[in-house]
């Protein structure tokens, strides 16, 4: 049964020693397909061909033509979940899964098999709400697969670097914005700069700033000493209209509104 969020379409263990090469197929939903015996090979139209072992798990793409095969005088044997819907779509709209690095590796393989069989393990009943678990397990299992495979050290290094960006762009928020200076103790130019940031944070640097110097100004308007002019004048506004127009664009009230749901 579908849900709101997908739905697994299909689950399972394979064992296979044959090694014809398959035809190229697509398979117009997601699935992950882990190996947890025997070798092979994995290739796709995006030029990559990949020998695997056990422990690596491969991410099919809805879109991406692909195959993979046995290697010869192996047995292949290995966990598949396929599985589509909003919930899976948006881990490879925002670049947490990517057509162009579908291998991850993950170990100790018992353990990594026996949360596969987790996301299947409930007891089956009738009704709504057994598929709804299943598309919630099967996200947190792609959570540990993207944080908890050979990628967590990426990982751990994206989260200090946009850590640190974050605390070069607020000690400098009593000023306009030299994204150069802030780049620089990062080794990066200005555009590098944005386009990481972007991708990490999920929003443009100059959305971020602007956030922070919101956050200030509402602090400002709790602290119930200085009225909408000086407040945009102390933060770098051109004019209190301009400051009004974005405080309003970012927090969805209007300065005077805000003002007026603050507790004294």
């Amino acid at each position: 049964m579908a849900t709101p969020l997908g739905a697994i379409t299909r689950a399972g263990f394979a064992r296979r020693e044959s090694v014809c090469v398959p035809r190229w197929r697509t398979l117009g939903q997601f699935a992950v397909v882990y190996l947890h015996e025997g070798a092979g090979i994995y290739e796709d139209t995006n030029g990559l061909r990949r020998a695997l072992i056990p422990g690596d798990l491969i991410v099919l793409f809805p879109d991406l033509a692909h195959r993979y095969r046995p290697a010869s005088g192996t047995v292949w044997g290995s966990t598949h979940l396929c599985f589509h819907g909003p919930a899976s779509d948006v881990w490879q709209i925002q670049g947490l899964l990517k057509p162009a690095a579908p291998i991850y590796h993950l170990e100790p393989v018992a353990d990594w098999s026996r949360r596969f069989e987790a996301v299947l393990s409930s007891p089956r009943s009738a009704g709504y709400a057994p598929p709804l678990y299943d598309i919630c397990r099967l996200q947190q299992l792609l959570a540990e697969i993207v944080t908890g495979a050979g990628h967590a050290a990426q990982y751990d290094a994206d989260l200090r670097w946009v850590s640190r960006a974050c605390s070069l762009i607020e000690a400098e928020l009593g000023g306009p914005p030299n994204w150069e200076a802030i780049a620089r103790p990062l080794g990066v130019t200005a555009d590098g700069f944005r386009k990481r940031f972007a991708r990490l944070a999920h929003q443009p640097p100059a959305r971020y700033r602007m956030s922070r110097l919101i956050d200030r100004a509402c602090e400002l308007m709790a602290a119930d000493i200085m009225n909408d002019r000086q407040i945009a004048d102390s933060l770098g506004f051109c004019d209190a209209q301009y400051f009004s127009r974005r405080f309003k664009e970012i927090t969805g009230k209007a300065p005077r509104t805000f003002r007026a749901g603050i507790s004294r």
